[in-house]
């Protein structure tokens, strides 16, 4: 079977299962970016990796590349040393912001409809 769509559908469509800048795509990544940015506070910090001043990039020279992947590693062997440390969370973020949200609501949020 073949399916065929115009272009109008193809730049309509979405891949993810939540439609961007709804609510739902919001509370799914933001998460994520903090997580993200959390992270990169962490490399950055002078008590953790000691990179505290990026303003080398990392094509200008390739002992910069090795500095910059060291201060990764330091950091990820840091939180792990963390998490053993302090043990499993207490569940995922994501699914604490749906429970707080339903609890905000008293009742399940309503779900946006895909547009595809």
């Amino acid at each position: 079977m073949t399916v065929t769509l115009t272009e109008k559908q193809v730049r309509l469509h979405q891949h993810s299962q939540f439609i961007p800048l709804s609510w739902e795509h919001a509370i799914y990544y933001e998460a994520a970016r903090s997580l993200t940015e959390q992270r990169f506070n962490i490399v950055k910090s002078r008590a953790v990796a000691g990179l505290d001043n990026l303003k080398i990039g990392p094509r200008r020279e390739a002992l910069v590349r090795i500095i910059i992947a060291m201060a990764f590693a330091v950091a990820n062997l840091r939180e792990i040393q963390r998490f053993r440390e302090r043990g499993p969370a207490d569940g995922e973020s994501i699914e604490r912001q749906w429970a707080r949200l339903r609890r905000d609501l008293s009742r399940e949020p309503a779900r946006t409809p895909p547009r595809t």
